[in-house]
């Protein structure tokens, strides 16, 4: 079976760099399949890389090798990184993305070191990131490229805020529906609302919701809705029209919900 190797990047169907990396891999791999996640991400946005790359990865044989092609070249920031997971290899920049796609640590964490010839670039998805991965293609050993480290840079990007009787969370990804995915998990909203009456606010306080529901169906043509969805994530939708042109969402809009005392509730 041929290698699998996929592209997560900010470029936009113009540009020539999609091309350049398929032309660099095949070159040498012929029998190599590239897979195209997404090349449209928002520009420097590795919450929504991560978000996109994360409810995909999984369904990807072992072996498969991830490239990201988000914030690449960062400055003195840089910290190109090749990373196995659960069996597949994630090359990327260490800018907090893989924080935020991975949910346990790594297998192996390898700072590709500059004496490799792995640096230095304005465009390391080709000049690094293709080459790491024809090595990965070819049986080479990723701890032979660079420095074994422990962690990688955190980020907070998928972490709502828990104050008291309220998860203060945000729109992660806004899908081709105009339906609004949040960064509050079924896990936290289980720890902390369920069985409550609450309020959700979206925006702001006149855009309310009151009940969880199954599926879009559920409520009439134009109201608004809750669910989570298959990521296990609260997603906020207007059944049959695009709540994020009709309530201004986007990504980074604030969601919070809000435990409320039966008594002062004003739904049923």
């Amino acid at each position: 079976m041929a290698a699998t190797i996929t592209l997560t990047s900010d470029w936009h169907k113009n540009d020539y760099y999609v091309a350049a990396i398929h032309a660099a891999i095949l070159s040498k791999h012929p029998e190599a399949n590239i897979v195209s996640i997404n090349n449209n991400i928002q520009t420097y946005s590795i919450v929504q890389a991560a978000f996109i790359l994360r409810s995909v990865y999984k369904f990807f044989a072992p072996g498969t090798i991830h490239i990201i092609g988000i914030k690449s070249d960062d400055g003195k920031n840089t910290a190109h990184s090749v990373i196995k997971y659960h069996g597949q290899y994630f090359i990327g920049n260490d800018t907090g993305i893989f924080s935020l796609l991975f949910s346990e640590p790594p297998e192996e964490i390898i700072l590709l070191q500059s004496e490799g010839n792995y640096s230095g670039s304005s465009f390391p998805e080709l000049t690094i990131f293709a080459r790491v991965a024809s090595y990965i293609l070819e049986g080479g050993n990723i701890s032979e490229l660079g420095i074994r480290v422990n962690s990688v840079k955190q980020s907070s990007g998928f972490v709502p805020i828990i104050d008291n009787n309220k998860i203060i969370g945000k729109v992660i990804y806004i899908d081709s529906y105009g339906n609004a995915i949040t960064n509050i998990s079924k896990t936290i909203w289980d720890e902390h609302i369920n069985g409550h009456n609450f309020a959700l606010y979206i925006n702001n306080m006149r855009n309310k919701i009151a009940k969880i529901h199954y599926n879009y169906s559920d409520v009439g043509q134009g109201d608004l809705v809750a669910i989570f969805n298959t990521l296990g994530l609260l997603e906020i939708a207007q059944r049959e029209s695009n709540i994020s042109q009709m309530l201004k969402i986007d990504t980074n809009s604030e969601i919070f919900a809000e435990i409320i005392q039966q008594e002062d509730s004003l739904f049923t």
